[in-house]
């Protein structure tokens, strides 16, 4: 039943109140992390708590959640993992080498002769884009332009390196015309 419970609404902006003061919010990446946390997670788990009388485990989750994810680690020292380093160049070139491979292994199996530029019909022929390719590019695809592309486009945005962003660009809208999943 969903009815506004006063007594779950007055709870929750008092735990509301008492996560705030133990939360940092300041101009640092936590910081930036715990706001968004608070905003988007923690305030609207409140209003549909308080809103749809939800049980109690409910919010008990909600806040072991927020604690793990916001709290702790402001208070315990993570080490960093050493790894080795790569640099932000070298990573654009693998993003581009890796993408730029998938799309060679598209055109080598035909799979862009349904590339079509009018908007209007985007998703017309999609499956039987898929279909005329081998099924190992429903798994490359996306991984090539959820991954790949996101990544590089990021990092050639940090390194400001303009043809490399209009390179991931264009290859992004090269995924989507050519109806590929």
């Amino acid at each position: 039943m969903d009815q506004f419970d006063v007594i779950k609404f007055i709870s929750s902006a008092l735990l509301l109140l008492i996560f705030i003061n133990f939360t940092k919010m300041d101009d640092s990446a936590l910081g930036l992390f715990s706001s968004i946390c608070v905003n988007l997670v923690l305030i609207p788990s409140l209003v549909i708590y308080s809103g749809k009388s939800l049980p109690n485990d409910f919010i008990i989750v909600t806040y072991i959640a927020m604690l793990i994810v916001v709290i702790l680690p402001q208070y315990l020292v993570i080490p960093r993992i050493a790894a080795a380093k790569i640099n932000v160049s070298s990573y654009i070139r693998i993003m581009l080498v890796l993408t730029l491979s998938v799309i060679m292994g598209i055109i080598l199996f035909g799979g862009l002769r349904f590339i079509n530029f009018d908007f209007s019909r985007v998703y017309d022929f999609r499956r039987e884009a898929a279909d005329s390719i081998p099924g190992i590019f429903g798994y490359l695809n996306p991984i090539a332009t959820k991954v790949f592309i996101p990544f590089g486009l990021v990092a050639a945005l940090i390194r400001k390196q303009i043809i490399f962003m209009c390179i991931f660009i264009l290859m992004s809208v090269i995924f989507f015309r050519s109806y590929l999943p």
